[in-house]
């Protein structure tokens, strides 16, 4: 393989998020016969799920181990340099080793992080460039309140193409006046193609209600006891005044920052002895979508777990922390009213059971949404393998 023709992932924080997973195995599905680099924060979680089988997978950057003196020189210089390129030279010595061809950014949620984080991609677009490597930003959310900040923009100007995965971005970036190199695609977790697991007998007696949640970020941490008292409020009700049962569906097992594992075996724990709830285990992404398209309705506070219960055409009630859930349901739906409900409005304890309630109501209504707008929504996906392809083939231009 020449090294123009070459397609390599980047920023992928590893399959311990398994949204992260999910977008890195739909961009398999769109290249099915290419031989792609996925460089992963955390290539051992990759490996325990198996990416490996996908992908060729190498490090993105240097992970000192704890207490090393490399470990101890790189904390002091992030503190106390006010320009961190240095730090950020050595954090990427493993990826900038062989650099060449389209590079596929693993944007997700990068952008909207301020500070360090995105001052290290502005920094790691600029050498990919410099050295003669195309960059390419999927699938984008950015905060549009941050599209006032012009060394942003400049450093959104240098990317070949960014797609946008909802409406909301798209729109601000557009405004922001980046019309040139700027797309609308769904994220590409829409086309993973779920694999057949075992099911708990559950499954097979009652219809059931899939519900995730767990530790919060982007600032809205303060929000999590809410979420917590809402969705005991909410399995109460299921079990109380309804027929269905209950899987709890891990997703993000990120060490204790971003975690949904103690969450939901304190719900199950709690409910466990009615015999209508069960905890699934964590597995590969495409095995979760399997267990989420056996569900008949979903309640998740993550994005990812919606993408492939909408994906199923699972009705489904996203608990929104960010910009990124709205737009997805604003583009499938026509709005996210009903569909998305704010952590922040959580204060009385009945609020997320309320909102089930109208889900349940409206499923009629909510199929018909699915019938009427998935299959082309999910379609306009494909258009990234032409677009990356071009970009390929015009790459010593």
């Amino acid at each position: 393989m020449k090294m123009e023709d070459r397609i390599s992932i980047y920023g992928h924080y590893g399959s311990c998020n398994h949204g992260n997973e999910a977008i890195a195995r739909g961009i398999k599905e769109l290249f099915v016969n290419d031989d792609i680099n996925l460089y992963s924060y955390n290539p051992d979680t990759d490996f325990k799920y198996q990416l490996d089988q996908l992908f060729k997978i190498l490090p993105f950057i240097n992970n000192y181990k704890r207490f090393s003196i490399q470990r101890i020189i790189k904390g002091i210089l992030n503190r106390t340099l006010k320009d961190k390129s240095i730090v950020y030279k050595n954090m990427i010595k493993p990826f900038m080793q062989d650099i060449g061809g389209v590079y596929l950014l693993e944007a997700g949620d990068q952008y909207c992080e301020g500070g360090d984080l995105r001052s290290f991609y502005y920094y790691l677009n600029k050498q990919i460039n410099n050295y003669g490597g195309k960059t390419i930003m999927l699938p984008a959310t950015i905060n549009v309140s941050s599209l006032e900040d012009i060394n942003l923009i400049n450093d959104l100007e240098t990317y070949s193409l960014i797609y946008a995965r909802e409406s909301i971005t798209y729109e601000g970036l557009i405004k922001a006046g980046l019309s040139k190199n700027v797309r609308y695609c769904p994220d590409p977790a829409f086309i993973m193609n779920p694999k057949v697991c075992k099911l708990p007998n559950l499954f097979n007696e009652r219809k059931i209600v899939g519900i995730t949640i767990g530790s919060l970020s982007q600032g809205k941490e303060m929000y999590y006891d809410d979420v917590y008292k809402n969705t005991e409020s909410l399995i109460s009700y299921i079990l109380n005044e309804t027929e269905y049962g209950v899987a709890l569906v891990p997703h993000v097992n990120v060490a204790s920052s971003l975690n949904d594992s103690t969450s939901l075996q304190q719900l199950y724990d709690k409910f466990s002895s009615t015999q209508r709830v069960v905890l699934i285990p964590e597995q590969r992404a495409d095995e979760q979508k399997f267990v989420i398209g056996k569900c008949n309705f979903m309640v998740t506070l993550r994005t990812h777990v919606s993408v492939s219960s909408y994906s199923q055409a699972v009705p489904t009630l996203v608990l929104g922390y960010s910009q990124k859930s709205k737009g997805i349901a604003k583009d499938l739906f026509g709005t996210y009213d009903n569909y998305v409900l704010g952590v922040d409005t959580l204060s009385k304890k009945n609020k997320l059971t309320d909102s089930f309630k109208w889900i349940v109501k409206n499923e009629a209504l909510i199929k018909q949404k699915f019938d009427e707008n998935l299959d082309q929504y999910i379609n306009k996906v494909y258009k990234l393998y032409d677009d990356i392809n071009n970009i390929k083939e015009n790459l010593d231009e």
